[in-house]
């Protein structure tokens, strides 16, 4: 675990690097990490990059040779957004992955190399908080904040990108030149538009993100335990499981998938005391010979477990 605490005026944390891996290179197979086999890249580089400074160079060296450049986090990817054979030089960010918080900007700063299994562990052994991001942990930050993220939280609390405070984003100008930009929320802020894209636009296509600043919206103040939404001290989970093969009919099939959107329908208002129960259905295939729901509430809020009985009957 990378905990730092970020103070105004400190050294950026670098790893190493930044490392230039091609094809002949013993690491390079390794570091395609391909999870959907449809899409197989093969870029003439991997450049691996532990700071800001060396992605700036990364991104210069991608302009000067015109190769098409795609950034990944560490984590897994099921589209071609990496391995678009298109991709000519793939940006590994996975050094870059502390996680704090930042007194300076009194938020938690949150570098996109970091999984949300260490992201989760961080905020909470530190101040006792959480995000509304996904529920596995080997996700990579970079890629999930950038997409919206969201997770068993998000009906409670909202996506991730409900609590950007700023990010720190390298783009380049109409001049061709990559330069770094810190973008917040702040109403004085001259580079505010850059913080307004990455609050829901998703893609990553406004530039790379190096650091998200996050902090939910109205909390003040310079306590961080009450900056981010706290983290449930025990959660209640209920998993179902339908055997394709002894109970599933097209007509009970039908009646499931209707009754879990209709109930969502109906306990989704703003204010809903069931905003804070979470379920996600699963239908695979008939040939997986199953179909199967989870359902996930923090146990603190009053009548949880009557309310995911209820849910499931």
């Amino acid at each position: 675990m990378n905990r730092l605490h970020f103070t105004s005026g400190g050294p950026e944390p670098t790893a190493f690097g930044p490392a230039t891996v091609r094809p002949s290179d013993v690491r390079y197979e390794g570091l395609l990490r391909g999870n959907n086999f449809r899409f197989v890249g093969r870029p003439d580089e991997i450049r691996v990059v532990g700071s800001t400074e060396q992605l700036v160079g990364a991104v210069a060296d991608a302009l000067r040779l015109g190769r098409r450049l795609a950034v990944r986090s560490g984590g897994h990817c099921f589209e071609n957004f990496t391995a678009d054979p298109a991709v000519r030089m793939l940006v590994e960010l996975s050094p870059m992955n502390a996680v704090g918080y930042d007194a300076r900007r009194g938020a938690f700063a949150v570098q996109p190399g970091a999984t949300l299994g260490q992201v989760f562990r961080t905020l909470f052994t530190g101040w006792g908080v959480t995000i509304p991001a996904g529920g596995c942990p080997e996700v990579g930050a970079g890629g999930h904040f950038a997409g919206g993220g969201y997770g068993p939280p998000s009906r409670r609390y909202g996506s991730v990108v409900d609590h950007p405070y700023g990010v720190e984003v390298v783009v380049v100008g109409q001049d061709g030149t990559p330069r770094v930009v810190e973008a917040t929320q702040e109403p004085g802020d001259p580079d505010s538009d850059p913080w307004w894209a990455h609050t829901g636009g998703g893609g990553g296509n406004f530039g790379v993100v190096t650091r998200y600043w996050l902090r939910s919206p109205g909390t003040t103040g310079t306590d961080a335990s009450q900056l981010l939404p706290p983290t449930p001290g025990e959660m209640l989970e209920s998993v179902v499981v339908w055997a394709w093969d002894q109970q599933m009919t097209l007509q009970a099939f039908s009646a499931l998938l209707r009754n879990f959107g209709i109930w969502h329908e109906r306990n989704s208002a703003p204010g809903s005391s069931h905003t804070g129960l979470y379920a996600i259905m699963i239908p695979l295939q008939r040939a997986a010979g199953r179909i199967m729901m989870v359902a996930q509430i923090d146990a603190g809020i009053p009548g949880a477990a009557a309310m995911v009985t209820d849910f499931v009957s």
